[in-house]
Formats: C-alpha cells, structure tokens, sequence
C-alpha cells in the first residue's frame, strides 16, 4: 500500500489525506492505519527532495535494476489480487527463474545449433 502513496501525484496529496479523514469518520478504516498513511504521506513529502537527488546521481543501469524490482512487484501486487499471495508468490518466483535461465537457454542453443552444423559438415 506504501509503495501506491508514491505513485500518487503531489497536488492529490491533499485529496487523499482528506478521503483518508473521511474513511476514519465512517469507520472504514481504523485510526492506527489512518495515522500510519498520514505519517507515510508526510514522510514522503519530506523526503521527496532528498530521494530525487539520490536518484538523479545513481547510474544508469542501477535504475533498470529498481526499475525491474518496481515491476516485478507491481506485478506480484495485481497477482496477489487476483489469485492470493501465495500463488503470486510461487508465479514471481517462477517467472524470476525462467528470465534469469532465458540468456543461458539462448547460448545453449545457438551452441548446439552450430555443434550441429560442424557435425553435419563433417560427414559431407
């Protein structure tokens, strides 16, 4: 849920504490949440110049690698939705493994396609 409140543009900031406010007095939510969204859109609000800078100076190829985290949980989140978090789970984990094996699959198999056509030309 964090990491929501950080997709969420600055001026709906204020909509969002407001609509958190209102869920409180419907009784929705509970005041513990409420405080913690609240402390974590505060928080962020703070924080936010400092984090840019960090990110303004990371290089480039550490971004694609928080940028491949972001959607790798992204994904779990809308998994998790649909199917439950353990299936979101297994199917994260299982996807994590069939990206990391593709490289090594693809090597492999031009490899054996070339071992194949030295094996062929050497029986012409």
């Amino acid at each position: 849920m964090n990491l929501l409140l950080f997709l969420i543009p600055d001026e709906w900031l204020v909509i969002v504490i407001a609509g958190i406010s209102l869920a409180v007095i419907l009784g929705i939510v509970r005041i513990g949440w409420a405080m913690g969204a609240v402390a974590a859109i505060i928080g962020m609000i703070i924080f936010s110049p400092f984090i840019e800078s960090l990110i303004s100076n990371l290089s480039p190829w550490v971004l694609y690698l928080i940028l491949i985290w972001l959607a790798f949980y992204l994904l779990r989140l809308v998994v998790g939705l649909f199917l439950g978090n353990e299936a979101a789970g297994s199917f994260i984990g299982r996807l994590a493994y069939d990206l990391f094996s593709l490289p090594f699959r693809i090597l492999f198999g031009f490899l054996r396609i070339i071992v194949q056509m030295v094996a062929r030309r050497g029986r012409i």
